[in-house]
């Protein structure tokens, strides 16, 4: 039998447990913060397939080492493990991480799921429940991926990690820590969710405060105050007016690759807190929201342009013009990222979509994610994952399952095609 026929069958073979598997680990809340539970059963899994297995706690004190410190956001980090799998090659092949984090954001409205969020359940096709989709699912796909190499008969030539990592919704210290203990190979794939495609480009993302002044005033007499409020609502607008303005005029927007996406680098406010008492003007409004950039830009080059559009619409009115709004750049931010797409990573990953009957064509993602540590380190990296994006961080996530069995297809052949065998 075909060696490709043979690692298509031990796929098949493994489909079952591929999805008991993702089901138990969707059942355990491992919100960042309390990864321990989902990070004891992913060392489980690892064991049973006879890889070796790195655990340990990162500390802030072992990160300050690191030059990308500054942008991890690590800090009380706790008992909190990452795991590592590591299968030594037999020499003469490429090396190869497949990364993804266990953490998940956490549950906003339980009551109006369709199951509740750790329930795993399966209804029509899809798996539901928080994690599932980001990245879960991408997850227990390397795990899986390497089982079907493993139970096809194919010893790797190259070097194999997976790494299950902690805190990557707050900055990525897990990962980071992956790299302060030495872990690195000639390329990496991060399953994020990208609908599996073959994904060579992310906007840059960075964080932020906005304050805007007011003066505070009775109910009764507002006339004689200045709502921040409205001056608020002000300067969202001029914001937005920008955001649409520059993304029109970006080239990015008009790449191919993002074609999934409305807008590239969007502009988003999720956190907005004015007054502490309902009849007075609120003196202050500080809002917190991400900022992204694109391809083109640099954290610093996005920071000054950012700072001089607020100091320009500031000018533009005069309570504003004499109490311009004020920035604070959050520690936390994720650099804009660009491999090409003739890289040999790549090239596999697309053969092996078109040899699978997947879609082939190379995509971008609009968001931030662990890349930036492999960027700086120099190793060339494709973010490849079931799951979509717009189901992430959302009410009723979930992966289709169908999705997530390819994708162990995916990662097998991708595995074995970049390795190497015997």
């Amino acid at each position: 039998m075909a060696i490709h026929e043979r690692l298509h069958d031990a796929v098949q073979a493994l489909q079952e447990d591929a999805v008991t598997a993702l089901q138990k680990m969707v059942q355990i809340d491992s919100t960042t913060g309390r990864e321990q539970e989902a990070q004891a059963y992913m060392e489980k899994l690892l064991c049973s397939a006879g890889i070796e297995v790195d655990v340990w706690c990162p500390t802030d004190e072992e990160l300050r080492t690191m030059d990308q410190y500054g942008t991890c956001g690590a800090s009380d980090l706790g008992n909190r493990p990452n795991v590592v799998g590591r299968v030594r090659g037999t020499g003469g092949g490429q090396s190869l991480i497949l990364n993804g984090h266990i953490d998940t954001v956490p549950v906003n409205n339980p009551e109006i799921w369709i199951s509740p969020p750790y329930s795993g359940a399966i209804i029509d096709g899809k798996m539901y429940g928080r994690g599932t989709s980001d990245m879960k699912s991408g997850l227990l796909a390397a795990v899986f991926a390497y089982k079907a190499v493993q139970n096809a008969g194919l010893r790797l030539k190259g070097d194999l990690t997976i790494e299950s990592v902690i805190c990557e919704e707050l900055g990525g210290s897990g990962t980071l820590a992956c790299f302060q203990r030495g872990y690195r190979a000639d390329a990496a794939i991060i399953m994020e969710p990208t609908d599996t495609l073959v994904s060579t480009a992310e906007t840059g993302t960075m964080l932020m405060k906005l304050t805007v002044e007011g003066m505070p005033a009775h109910g009764s007499a507002p006339y004689v105050g200045v709502s921040a409020i409205e001056k608020w609502c002000y300067v969202l607008a001029k914001l937005n007016e920008w955001d649409r303005a520059r993304h029109e005029a970006s080239k990015d927007q008009k790449d191919p690759r993002f074609r999934n996406y409305k807008m590239v680098a969007p502009i988003c406010f999720g956190k907005v807190h004015a007054g502490n008492w309902c009849a007075m003007l609120p003196n202050e409004l500080v809002a917190e929201g991400r900022l992204g950039f694109m391809l083109d830009e640099t954290v610093d080059s996005i920071r000054s342009d950012f700072e001089q559009l607020l100091a320009d619409i500031s000018r533009q009115d005069p309570w504003l013009a004499e109490h311009p709004v004020r920035v604070e750049w959050f520690p936390i931010s994720w650099d804009a990222y660009n491999l090409s797409c003739s890289h040999p990573l790549p090239q596999i990953m697309q053969s092996v979509c078109r040899d699978l009957g997947m879609n082939d064509v190379p995509a971008a993602i609009p968001y931030g994610t662990d890349i930036k540590y492999f960027q700086h380190a120099g190793i060339p990296t494709v973010l490849f994952g079931p799951g979509t994006i717009t189901k992430a961080h959302y009410d009723n996530e979930y992966v289709i399952v169908e999705e997530y069995l390819r994708e162990i297809g995916a990662l097998a052949e991708t595995i074995i095609r970049w390795c190497d065998y015997q």
